[in-house]
């Protein structure tokens, strides 16, 4: 067992930054807490930042909860089982968790790890600057994945 601590901070242009996006892109996302029911008896969930918090609480508890369950694996196939383990349990709670299919979900994180291998390949022979540009490129490349 294990216990789970949540917080974060951040200044004005966090605070406008947050505003946007929940007036935007994020004004359709919930939480996991029953605030209401509607006319129709079903639940309403909370949004704002208490439901971007518990989103992403549940989100790393999902991780904790995949990498654990894969760490019996052979390592050459811990990767791939984490990743699909991760997917479906978030795939649990389509409401509040699901963001992209599976197949873009998987494309996605192996490309992150690719980019992430190669980084530390450049690194590790010494041209840490190289790395540094071409992954500020990679990631700008991939839309900030």
């Amino acid at each position: 067992m294990f216990r789970l601590a949540y917080a974060f901070g951040y200044g004005t242009l966090g605070r406008l930054a947050l505003r946007a996006y929940l007036a935007t892109l994020g004004s359709d996302k919930v939480g996991f807490t029953v605030t209401d029911r509607d006319a129709q008896g079903q639940p309403v969930y909370v949004g704002g930042v208490r439901g971007i918090v518990e989103r992403n609480a549940v989100r790393y508890t999902f991780a904790v909860q995949a990498f654990l369950e894969t760490r019996a694996l052979p390592p050459a196939e811990r990767f791939e089982a984490s990743l699909e383990r991760w997917f479906e349990l978030t795939e649990r709670f389509p409401r509040q968790l699901h963001e992209v299919e599976r197949a873009d979900y998987l494309a996605d994180k192996r490309r992150e790890r690719e980019n992430q291998h190669a980084l530390q390949r450049a690194i590790d022979r010494g041209e840490a600057g190289a790395a540094a540009a071409r992954g500020a490129r990679v990631r700008r490349g991939a839309g900030g994945a």
